[in-house]
């Protein structure tokens, strides 16, 4: 039997058996992707044990509004108090999203209660995939770009997550900042602003 008799005739509807193969492989790959976006998704907004209109009720466990007396032995300060703001990390674990390495986060005590969280994704494929998993929870998002910093928000009630990519540093960041009862919601971007500014000069945001 000759060489030619082993190929398949011509018109065949036969595919290679690489072709099947390398087929199978990219759906078992495309399978994946989807599970892991998932899985981060819920646990982005598992950091929530319990949601409401106002978008997750707490951060990885910790109620938005928690007293700092509360879980000061559980914190250690990441910087010096700056007035009525001061910033902790937790001692006892680091936020992990599903399917990522830890993450560093700061939280955000403003007059002595949890205001806010600082996330630093520590590369461009992990901002990325928890910016996804943002989008697939929340939707689009507002979108703007200034001086070479590409934004997503989203304004969830008395809740705003934002995500942050520059492309002079190479840095990423996600912010959650929830407006205490004082803070009236149209008051939210002074509010934000009051926070980030010394988040900004500590590298946080």
């Amino acid at each position: 039997m000759d060489s030619a008799s082993l190929r398949p005739a011509s018109g065949s509807r036969n595919y290679p058996a690489m072709n099947r193969l390398q087929s199978i492989q990219w759906h078992e790959a495309a399978f994946f992707l989807v599970l892991a976006s998932f899985a981060l998704c819920v646990s982005l907004s598992g950091t929530a044990e319990a949601a409401t209109d106002n978008g997750p009720a707490a951060f990885d466990g910790l109620a938005w509004g928690t007293p700092l007396e509360d879980v000061e032995s559980d914190m250690a300060p990441a910087d010096r108090r700056e007035g009525a703001i001061q910033f902790y990390r937790r001692k006892d674990q680091e936020y992990r999203p599903a399917g990522l390495a830890p993450v560093p986060t700061v939280y955000v005590f403003y007059q002595d209660a949890l205001q806010g969280v600082y996330i630093q994704p520590q590369s461009a494929d992990e901002a990325t995939t928890m910016l996804t998993s943002l989008r697939l929870e929340y939707g689009e998002g507002e979108r703007w770009t200034k001086f070479g910093v590409s934004y997503v928000r989203w304004r969830l009630g008395r809740l705003i997550v934002t995500h942050k990519a520059d492309r002079n540093t190479g840095k990423f960041r996600i912010a959650y900042i929830h407006l205490p009862p004082e803070v009236a919601a149209e008051d939210a971007d002074s509010f934000i602003a009051t926070l980030n500014k010394p988040a900004v000069k500590r590298g946080y945001w």
